[in-house]
């Protein structure tokens, strides 16, 4: 007989081996659920019946192709499915259909910021390592389906879960950031405090361990110049 890894007794085993069979094998819900949308054609209609007119009304007659694998986090798999449906715009371009299902009675209040994740999930398989994906993901339109018999409370998106009256906070992953090149920017546009500013004009210069060398050096010789605290202190450097 096989013995269980070493630091793990029979018990262990036996559970992780109950989990791996119930994520392969899904919960009854989980399995009629793929079994509704694994048509093509039935998973077009459901699309054609429940996208709004103006969504629907982008994708072409071609039937989604229904991809493989989940996308949902194991510890949550008891209580959500989700299915990827590849489809075609009427532009010819590809889109994502991401439809996660919902089990719970009551759902739950993190549904926006689970569902942004596994959007994330999707883009980083579509891509993969190739710089040309990277440069053109394919739109993916969310669908939450929620079969409990509790009222729907949650956010229709991240940016009513943000705490703020300003839009301008309201940014939400992905959307937009604030880039500051350093490289690209003169000295007086690094910062107004001094230490800061010195310390912002070597950060481009270290790239590699040469210039982690000349960092130092140059960290020394503002010490052998009067500077007690090197870098920090480089007032007149900056």
């Amino acid at each position: 007989m096989a013995r269980p890894p070493q630091g793990h007794d029979e018990d262990d085993v036996g559970r992780n081996r109950s989990r791996s069979v119930a994520r392969t094998q899904g919960t009854p819900h989980d399995r009629l659920f793929r079994a509704i949308l694994s048509d093509g054609k039935r998973a077009a209609a459901f699309l054609r019946d429940h996208l709004p007119n103006e969504l629907a009304g982008l994708l072409s007659n071609t039937e989604p192709v229904i991809m493989e694998g989940t996308f949902v986090d194991e510890a949550l798999a008891a209580s959500q499915s989700d299915v990827l449906l590849k489809v075609e715009l009427r532009s010819g371009k590809p889109a994502y259909a991401y439809v996660l299902a919902e089990h719970q009675s009551r759902p739950s209040l993190a549904l926006p910021l689970r569902m942004a994740g596994y959007m994330l999930k999707i883009w980083i398989r579509h891509a993969g390592d190739r710089a040309e994906n990277l440069r053109a993901l394919p739109p993916i339109i969310p669908i939450i389906v929620f079969n409990g018999r509790g009222r729907w409370n949650v956010a229709a998106s991240i940016t009513d879960m943000i705490d703020t009256d300003d839009p301008a906070l309201a940014i939400l992953p992905g959307s937009r950031y604030i880039l500051r090149n350093l490289g690209m920017m003169g000295i007086d546009q690094l910062s107004t405090e001094p230490a800061l500013r010195a310390g912002l004009r070597r950060l481009p210069k270290i790239t590699d361990s040469d210039g982690l060398i000349a960092m130092r050096r140059f960290d020394i010789g503002l010490r052998q110049k009067g500077f007690p605290h090197g870098l920090i202190c480089a007032t007149r450097f900056a």
